[in-house]
């Protein structure tokens, strides 16, 4: 037996297995060139990035060098690759320890911090400030976050004595006929307006800039003070200047990136926002304040609104996120953005950084979202895509290594590649437990129980990485994002990550389409598809290649965007309309010759429709399709799709590497995947990947290469890899599919329970023969205990002729360690709780299982007991629904090796692979 078939079964089954399909009789036609051989691929050399990186709160900044090394040697022996430093606010009775943020002693640490994780081959990264957003004691009040104010009043209301005068960029006279005049350069020092006042009903319409003394959130002592203004140049500039010289002080590039959050300013104005508006829309916005503040027909209303929208946009990208990245390509960095929640194009935003980044806050997330942020990277050619990951998963202390990873996997179908943990705080070794914490941190601190068995989930999700980090993605379609649409019919400002926006456009009911049938699609942005181009029949972007734009239902699109598509098409790209081709195009500015061209060119695209029609006897691969079934229509223009998505809860992304193609596959579903799948591309052979436990084998195969079908077993909650290749033959040890084969034997006991680590105390062993959870053995400290026990069993094997077994350890709550015959079979961090044991010795087997539980009855207890350790200064420390925390009404949480155990008769043979095999 190879060295990979001696590993641990990587697959948990289902205790009743379906057989796997027998194969075909007959073989698929193999390539007619001899065949090449391949060894068993092997998982690549782990990076920095590939391991899982964490937020690092800097409590106060009361940070030492013995602690700092402390904790990064315990993070780097957890399998974490990097940290992202962010300062917040302090701790009671700890500010004597406090360091000011950025003076030479804040420095000196960083500094010392860097050179540290260096030397434990980690990666340091931090964002400019404090807290968030950015702000802090530099900006002036001439640099604080904009908002504005509309005031409409009767023309006899004047002077505007009453009113800051100097505030004031527009002032707008709109009589009752519609007719307008601007009014600004006749106010004069004492507010009233000078010449004279036309005859008739007029109103007046005054437009003024107000500051909104937006405050840094949870700053750290040294970084409190006001915002920036994020759509002004010299605001944003001006901020970056003070960080220059700090940051001459370091090793160039020893931040390996500069960190921008999610957008959460309350600004959405800016000083010179007029002339913008004039300069990219083509007419003043101070003309058309009636509109502005909905006193005008529901069309020019909306086309204001949207005109509005775009050019804050468009300050957004220029003036922050593309001036933000090359400042800090100044200094030898790069930029890490989450452009969620702000009110630009978000595609846009997400590109113009080195490392996109999105998030998940409050549950598992939705991968149509987090893929905007994926698809910006792949079609700007950015190599990672990042995410804040588990971010309010849960309550605190009652987050499993579980269900972090169904987050993880989640992320990782959703094209993201390099994950932060949300997150991990610096808890100097005095501080009494649970430590010093975060107050919206999922809580990944070695002072939390699931710390033990968090390497296990670290190695998961580097092996994982390794693979989605190389290659190239392989998504087929470009689904556009006529977020015109939005602008023109919705009144949203902020595009946050866990909002409903997405789910009230038609385009979130076309991306959950595509999603539920198999499609591979990344989203693209009008400014994306101007850079788009067609060599052999593809679309070519800079960071891929792809066979099909989809433009879901819209009624509005720039007449820019429609001609981009028409010239695509014409050159040989296939582009999909789903409905109708849009009528209208966004905005006023204009507007008739802006309309007269969208409509010449929607002709020009059902001229292409019907020169394929009528050329009957020429028969003519069609390009253009306009219609209402969009999966009919992408069959017709033969677009791969992937059939294992039509298994409930299968998951699946796609990569491409020179020789073949990756598919990571989770199963989010209830039901295990058992059985042949098809593949969307040929494959002459393939090879299975587990990333749990590292165990590689060749994959059962049939119908290759060109119609090929892989054997899978991926139970619910789990995953796998399988590498195909296009023309060689892997060649190694053959991939263990495992089925049941008898009745499963009951392990009743006696077991014995010994805890072995953890806290408050240890509580005493105890003998059972009749598993339940430890918090009923009758000891009170069992009750309260946060930790790990450790469970034994003597056992002989059961009568029976099998040769190899099923280990099911039934509940667990919540990971373990698993032992047989002094031998490990792995950590099992999830339901089902179940490992592939081999063969069993006649008699004296021994089974050791390390069960560990949360930090919940721990914290409970302290609770109850009225502990003080919520020591906390700002917002101090609440729970998930932003209350203030309290565990004392929870329940006692069930802990331990709940069982029932029982040993399951498998055979461990594969079926015999066809095809190319």
């Amino acid at each position: 037996m190879s060295s990979h078939t001696a590993l641990v079964l990587p697959i948990v089954l289902a205790a009743s297995m379906v057989s796997l399909p027998a194969r075909p009789q007959t073989k698929a036609p193999l390539h007619a060139t001899p065949q090449t051989k391949a060894p068993l691929p092997a998982w690549p050399k782990p990076t920095r990035t590939m391991h899982p990186w964490t937020r690092w709160w800097w409590p106060g900044s009361a940070v030492d060098r013995a602690n700092i090394d402390r904790l990064l040697r315990a993070y780097r022996a957890a399998g974490l690759g990097g940290v992202e430093i962010t300062p917040i606010y302090g701790v009671d009775g700890m500010k004597s320890r406090e360091v000011r943020y950025l003076t030479p002693a804040w420095l000196d640490l960083l500094r010392f911090t860097i050179d540290r994780a260096a030397s434990l081959d980690m990666g340091v990264d931090m964002p400019d400030g404090t807290g968030w957003p950015f702000g802090g004691s530099t900006v002036s009040k001439e640099e604080l976050a904009d908002s504005y104010r509309i005031h409409i009043i009767p023309w006899s209301d004047f002077p505007l004595s009453v009113y800051p005068v100097g505030e004031i960029q527009a002032l707008t006279a709109v009589s009752s006929s519609g007719e307008t005049l601007n009014l600004l350069d006749r106010i004069q020092p004492d507010g009233n307006i000078r010449g004279p006042r036309p005859q008739g009903d007029w109103r007046l319409y005054t437009l003024e800039s107000a500051r909104t003394d937006m405050r840094v959130k949870r700053a750290a002592p040294g970084g409190g003070g006001l915002c920036i203004d994020p759509f002004s140049k010299e605001s944003v500039s001006g901020y970056l200047h003070h960080f220059d010289s700090a940051l001459d002080s370091l090793p160039r590039g020893g931040l390996r990136a500069h960190f921008c959050d999610s957008f959460e300013y309350t600004a959405g104005w800016t000083r010179d926002l007029l002339a913008e508006f004039k300069r990219r829309r083509g007419y003043d916005l101070a003309d058309h304040l009636p509109a502005f503040t909905r006193h005008a027909s529901n069309d020019e209303i909306r086309r204001v609104r949207a005109d509005y929208c775009e050019t804050i946009s468009d300050l957004l990208f220029d003036r922050f996120a593309r001036y933000w990245t090359d400042w800090a390509h100044g200094h030898g960095s790069l930029s890490r953005y989450q452009a969620h929640g702000s009110p630009g194009n978000l595609l846009d935003l997400y590109a113009a950084a080195d490392i996109p980044e999105t998030e998940t806050y409050g549950g598992v997330g939705d991968p149509r979202l987090n893929k905007f942020a994926s698809s910006a990277a792949h079609v700007a050619g950015r190599r990672l895509c990042s995410s804040e990951s588990c971010t309010w998963l849960g309550e605190h202390f009652q987050i499993t290594l579980a269900k972090m990873r169904a987050t993880l996997d989640r992320l990782f179908v959703s094209g993201i590649n390099h994950i932060f943990y949300h997150g991990t705080d610096y808890s100097p070794s005095d501080a009494a437990w649970p430590g010093w914490l975060f107050y919206a941190s999922t809580d990944v601190e070695p002072d939390q129980a699931i710390w033990r068995d968090l390497p296990a989930l670290n190695a998961y999700a580097t092996r994982c990485q390794s693979i989605l980090q190389s290659g190239e993605p392989d998504n087929d379609i470009l689904l556009y994002w006529p977020l015109h649409d939005l602008w023109q019919r919705r009144d949203v400002f902020g595009l946050t990550i866990e909002g409903d926006w997405l789910k009230l456009e038609p385009i979130g009911t076309t991306a959950q389409l595509l999603w539920n049938r198999g499609y591979a699609f990344d989203y693209v942005s009008d400014r994306q598809l101007q850079a788009a181009n067609v060599e052999h029949d593809r679309i070519a972007m800079p960071g891929g290649r792809y066979r099909a734009i989809v433009v879901p239902p819209c009624d509005y699109m720039p007449e820019t965007t429609l001609r981009r598509l028409l010239e695509l098409a014409r050159a040989g790209a296939t582009v999909v309309f789903q409905k109708s081709v849009p009528g209208d195009v966004p905005g006023l500015y204009d507007l008739q010759r802006r309309r007269a061209q969208l409509t010449w060119d929607r002709l020009q695209f059902d001229t292409l429709v019907r020169a394929v029609r009528d050329r009957s006897s020429r028969p003519e691969r069609q390009r253009v399709f306009i219609g209402e079934d969009l999966p009919a229509m992408l069959a017709a223009a033969h677009i791969r799709r992937e059939p294992v998505a039509d298994r409930h809860g299968a998951m699946l992304i796609r990569r491409r590497r020179p020789d073949g193609h990756d598919y990571f596959i989770a199963n989010q579903g209830a039901d295990p995947i058992d059985g042949w799948v098809d593949l969307a591309d040929p494959a002459l052979s393939a090879a299975i990947m587990d990333p749990m436990t590292g165990r590689i084998g060749v994959a059962a195969l049939r119908g290759a290469p060109d119609h090929a079908s892989v054997a899978l077993q991926i139970a619910p909650g789990e995953s796998v890899i399988v590498r195909t290749y296009d023309d060689r033959m892997v060649a190694g040890a053959r991939w263990r599919y495992v089925q049941t084969a008898g009745e499963p034997a009951p392990l009743d006991g006696p077991w014995h329970v010994e805890f072995i680590e953890g806290g408050p105390v240890l509580p005493k062993p105890f003998d059972t023969t009749a598993l339940g959870s430890w918090t009923q053995s009758g000891d009170p400290d069992a009750e309260r205990f946060a930790g790990t026990a450790r469970y034994r069993l003597a056992f002989d094997a059961p009568a029976s002729t099998a040769r190899s077994w099923l280990l099911d350890l039934g509940d667990v709550r919540e990971s373990c360690r698993v032992r047989l015959n002094g031998k490990s079979l792995g950590t099992l961090i999830g339901p089902p709780y179940r490992v592939y044991a081999g063969t069993l010795k006649p008699a004296g087997n021994l089974l050791e299982v390390k069960v560990t539980n949360l930090s919940a009855n721990r914290i409970r207890d302290l609770d109850r007991r009225g502990v003080r350790w919520r020591i906390f200064r700002d917002i101090n420390f609440v729970d998930k629904d932003y209350r203030p925390f309290n565990a004392t009404h929870w329940s006692v949480r069930d802990s331990g090796l709940l069982g029932p155990v029982h040993l399951i008769p498998v055979t461990a043979q594969p079926p015999e692979p066809s095809g190319g095999m």
